[in-house]
């Protein structure tokens, strides 16, 4: 299957929300016990990659509206998997059965969006080199 055949809701999902395969790999986990206060520890133990990437990824999660910073009494961060909506719901469910059934086709996708995105920013920076600003004069705010 190429990611052609991945159903379009799953890639734009991917294409706006998803960031990173570390990202999707977290998302994966925590949405498997949603009731579940995961410590980036926790989730580190799960993915198999380092705490610092998990806290990176839970707060993109928490950003994109699909996980919930927890108070701890502790004093460390806990997060739990909390959809924003009940369509971001849906979309998680059929991204994690996908990503069951067609994982390599999955980060194939992902692969594809992440050069795109540095291709985009690429070009936008080299645009960006050729705008032509006013020379601020004494005075000017």
């Amino acid at each position: 299957m190429s990611h052609q055949v991945l159903p379009g809701e799953i890639q734009e999902f991917l294409r706006t929300t998803i960031q990173s395969l570390e990202q999707l790999e977290v998302l994966i986990a925590i949405q498997r016990q949603p009731k579940k206060a995961w410590t980036p520890e926790d989730v580190a133990a799960v993915v198999g990659l380092p705490v610092g990437i998990m806290e990176e990824s839970l707060d993109g999660l928490i950003a994109a509206g699909l996980a919930r910073h927890l108070s701890s009494a502790s004093g460390s961060p806990t997060y739990c998997y909390e959809p924003r909506t009940p369509s971001m719901g849906r979309a998680v469910a059929g991204l994690a059965r996908a990503y069951a059934s067609n994982r390599l086709d999955i980060m194939r996708l992902m692969s594809t969006l992440a050069i795109e995105r540095v291709r985009s920013e690429a070009a936008n920076l080299f645009a960006d080199a050729f705008i032509i600003q006013r020379k601020k004069e004494p005075g000017d705010g």
